[in-house]
Order: C-alpha cells, then structure tokens, then sequence
C-alpha cells in the first residue's frame, strides 16, 4: 500500500479542475442549461452514458458552470444539490441526502419520502434563491425516481396552503443510458438528452493517471496505471471501476464508496493528541458532521485559551487521518464551492469516555520542562 499525501482526490464526489476528454460535452450541457432557462417542468435535461463514461463528471461540471455563469444580478447565485441514487437505501434516503444539505440537523428516520420532499420544498422556497438538483448515478438497481421529481412537476401541492410558487429550479438527472431513457420517456419525453461515449483506452489511461499523480504528489508506477485500466476495460465498466481499483491500491481494504475515503475500524493509537483538537471535535462533530475547516478554527481557539499555539495546519491533517484509521472519526469529502470539495470529520468515540492526562514530549510543543496533558485514545465500541 501506498503513503497517500492527498486521499481527498480519490473521493467519489472529488471533481478534477479541468474535465478531461470531456470538456466539449460539459461546455455544451452548461450552454444547454442557459438556453433553456428555468423550467416548467421537471426534469430539466438528462445525461446518459455506459457506466464509467463520465456522465457524473459531467453533470456536475456542466451544473456548477451554469450556477457560477447564471446571469442573476440581482439574486444570490444559483447553489447546487446533488444526491446518488446508486448505493442508496430507497427514496426516502435520497430525499434525505438532498433536504440534509439545506438543513443538516435533519434526521430521515420515520419520515416518508413524501414528507421529506415537501420539507425540501418549503425549505427551497424560504431560501428563495435558484437551486440546480442532480440525481445522480441513476441504474436499474436505484430506488424509483418518480417521488423524487413528482414534487417539482407540481409543487404547489406541497406548499403550505396559501403558499405558492418556487424560486427558479433546475433539476437534472444523470445516469446509465438504459436506465435513463426508459425514466426521461416515462417524466420527460420534451427534455433534452445528452448521451456520453464510452472513453477510449488510451484516455481511461490518462485519467488513472492523473488522479494517481494527484493522490501522490508524483507519478504512479506505469505498469500498475496499465493494469488497473486493463481490469476496468475486462470488467466493461470505464472510468468508474478503474477509479475504484485505483483506491483499492491506494488505500487499501478500508476504501469505501461512495460516501468516505476510509473506512473506519478498530485500531490503535500510538501517540497522544492535544486536548485542543480532541475537545474541538467533542464539540462540534459529536452529533453531526462538521466542516474541517470550523475545527481548525476551534482548535485555535482551544489553544489559545490554553496558552500554547494552535496545531500547523500540516499536523493537524496528519491527525485527523491517524484518528480516522484508528475509527475515532469518520472523515467523508463532499463537494463545496464551485469544482471544489470539503471535509466534513465526524466523531465516532462512544459518549461518557472519561480522558487520562499523559505526558506529552516537547515535540509536541510544550516548552521545556512542563507538562502537556493530552487525552489517550479509547478504542471504539
């Protein structure tokens, strides 16, 4: 297994800047976006393709170009919500993957996915500001479609009485080509269509490639780049498999898809963590997810309370990844900003945990001849 200095870039939701061998179709799909305008009825445009053809990548390109292009001056801009219907347990956990991104506090247990659309909904409307949705990763094993896009046909049905109307919505549905033109002929037959071909051997290769040397820092080994498309191409599923045999390689056993980079498990710890970082993360990621960034400012704070300075941001990833592999958080990336992704830590250490003081060494900061408390890791239960 590989030392891999930048694991976000193998997340499933990680976009590369520039959209290799696929920066015609999503110039085209953002331009079709705009031509179009709001629609009146949803979906909006479907992207099809062979699994591993990059319909994905490209649904997302093409929608954060049109929300960072839209010409709303005098409106917030456009924000994006994406959900995967692959993996997905029923429609109810897609509606609630979506209403979760305007509201993270929302829990979709015992919920219909009725109730939670007409959430999404009322919650799209108080926001007023133009939304672009993307189903994602549609196939003949996801989850029926039709709740999911009945409610933006006719919204007012899920509006509070009284209430009507939606600021403008684009919803945009990507997926395997069968899957898709059976569900834009059952929704959609007027909306456009976009079909992907499959990618070429020599440019399955340059993406492996890629994502390699970005994962790294340096270029792969060319004969395993070479094996990894070989295994993708016998499968017949392109870039999505040699994408996922490429973290297989690099991580290991505890890659996992789609939602982290890691999977958490039991562990050991062989070093302390300062109390700064521990108590930041007790704080704001006990219950839910929270932005790395927010715990990093936290911990800065912690630390100055405490009367030392904050981590180096350097050292503060190293341990975040240690605590991920020790299964004391869960790290997943989610896309943020336009291209871009974040990192969201979750704290998985069982509540009531009582922690130890140790000694921690003076590379750790503490000055000469005092002590640092620091707070041992539990293993998870």
């Amino acid at each position: 297994m590989f030392a891999v200095p930048h694991p976000e870039v193998l997340a499933a939701d990680w976009l590369p800047p520039n959209p290799m061998h696929r920066a015609r179709e999503v110039t085209e799909l953002a331009e079709q976006l705009h031509a179009n305008g709001p629609p009146s009825l949803a979906p909006h445009l479907w992207v099809a393709g062979t699994e591993g053809s990059g319909t994905s990548t490209v649904a997302r390109q093409a929608i954060r170009r049109f929300a960072a292009d839209a010409p709303y001056e005098h409106r917030p801009s456009p924000r994006v919500l994406a959900a995967r219907m692959r993996g997905s347990r029923g429609a109810a956990a897609v509606a609630t993957t979506l209403l979760r991104q305007l509201d993270p506090g929302f829990v979709g247990r015992g919920f219909a996915t009725a109730e939670i659309m007409t959430g999404f909904l009322r919650r799209i409307r108080r926001e007023a500001r133009p939304i672009v949705v993307l189903v994602d990763d549609l196939d003949s094993g996801s989850p029926p479609l039709e709740p999911l896009v009945a409610p933006f046909r006719t919204p007012d049905r899920y509006l509070p009485e009284g209430v009507a109307g939606l600021p403008p919505v684009t919803v945009v549905v990507a997926g395997r080509a069968d899957t898709v033109r059976r569900a834009r002929r059952a929704w959609a037959p007027a909306a456009a269509l976009r079909e992907l071909s499959p990618l070429a051997e020599g440019e399955l290769r340059s993406i492996v490639a890629d994502r390699f040397s970005r994962a790294l820092g340096r270029e792969g080994p060319v004969g395993l780049v070479a094996s990894i498309v070989e295994r993708a191409r016998r499968d017949g599923r392109g870039a999505s498999r040699a994408l996922d045999l490429l973290r297989r390689e690099l991580l290991g056993a505890t890659a996992l898809q789609p939602d982290s980079v890691y999977r958490p498990g039991p562990g050991s710890w062989e070093g302390p963590v300062e109390r700064s970082l521990l108590e930041a993360l007790r704080q704001l990621a006990r219950t839910d997810p929270a932005d790395l960034a927010r715990v990093r400012e936290r911990e800065r704070e912690l630390a100055a309370a405490q009367g030392r300075r904050p981590l180096a941001s350097t050292t503060l990833w190293r341990r975040i990844l240690r605590l991920e592999q020790t299964g004391y958080v869960q790290r997943t990336v989610r896309l943020g900003g336009i291209g871009g992704t974040r990192s969201l830590v979750r704290l998985l250490s069982p509540e009531g945990v009582s922690p130890r003081p140790i000694d921690i060494p003076r590379a750790y900061g503490s000055p000469a001849g005092a002590a640092r408390p620091a707070w041992p890791l539990p293993r998870p239960g």
